[in-house]
């Protein structure tokens, strides 16, 4: 697999293992940005775990590109939903940028970890 493409997926994981650890143990902020959401704290709960599921995927995914290939696909489409989520609930455009953000990340690494497999 070339450099780059671990690279970003690098990058990609770290990004996972910090946000999803943080919905699930449930910090004060965290639980308000569920709220602001109209997102049930369990439900968000699980949208940690399986962030935290995703990133041990992606990392499988370098011996196994297609499962990196799924867990990105499926971060991408779940960032894309909670960039919209932000932007209807109002929130400030450092919200729904972050999320932009991490679905472009996801897509590259889905697109290049396809591509090299």
């Amino acid at each position: 697999m070339p450099v780059p493409t671990v690279i970003l997926a690098g990058v990609l994981v770290l990004f996972l293992l910090v946000v999803g650890p943080l919905r699930i143990v449930g910090f004060a902020p965290v639980r308000q940005d569920a709220e602001g959401l109209g997102i049930p704290y369990v439900v968000y709960r699980w949208l940690g775990a399986s962030e935290v599921l995703c990133a041990g995927l992606i990392v499988a995914g370098l011996v196994q590109p297609w499962v990196a290939t799924g867990a990105a696909i499926y971060l991408a489409v779940g960032a894309v939903g909670a960039m919209i989520l932000h932007l209807r609930a109002g929130d400030p455009a450092g919200r729904w940028v972050s999320a932009f953000c991490a679905a472009a990340l996801a897509t590259a690494v889905a697109v290049l970890i396809g591509l090299s497999a």
